[in-house]
């Protein structure tokens, strides 16, 4: 039996925060027209979607980066998480989308070239 691969799931967690981050605020601007989908803006979901994003970065990256000794997912990912946080104290609302979808991209690759690096070596 094979168990889920974090990297995977990491992929899919990361990608939806940068559609997160690309979305929530085009809907913040038109949530008056948009109110159904005012949910999404919740500080709550940014928290718990990046909790979760750090969370299986954190379980998948480590320690294959540990293992093979090679770090530059770990920076790949950091430099991620780091421009997510630097986007939501961006007051401009380009910057924010620009700096959060980057970061979520980042994550994206960071578990990417994880799961290159894991199957060159199985």
């Amino acid at each position: 039996m094979k168990l889920i691969d974090l990297d995977k799931v990491g992929l899919c967690v990361s990608s939806a925060c940068a559609v997160h981050c690309t979305v929530m605020p085009l809907i913040f601007i038109y949530s008056s027209t948009l109110g159904v989908f005012s949910f999404i803006e919740s500080p709550v979901v940014e928290v718990f979607i990046l909790a979760a994003t750090v969370l299986v970065g954190g379980i998948s990256l480590i320690p294959t980066a540990i293992r093979y000794r090679q770090f530059y997912m770990l920076v790949l990912f950091i430099s991620g998480i780091l421009l997510v946080i630097n986007s939501e104290v961006t007051a401009e609302v380009w910057s924010k989308i620009t700096l959060s979808v980057a970061g979520g991209l980042l994550m994206a690759y960071a578990h990417f070239e994880n799961l290159k690096l894991k199957n060159r070596h199985s």
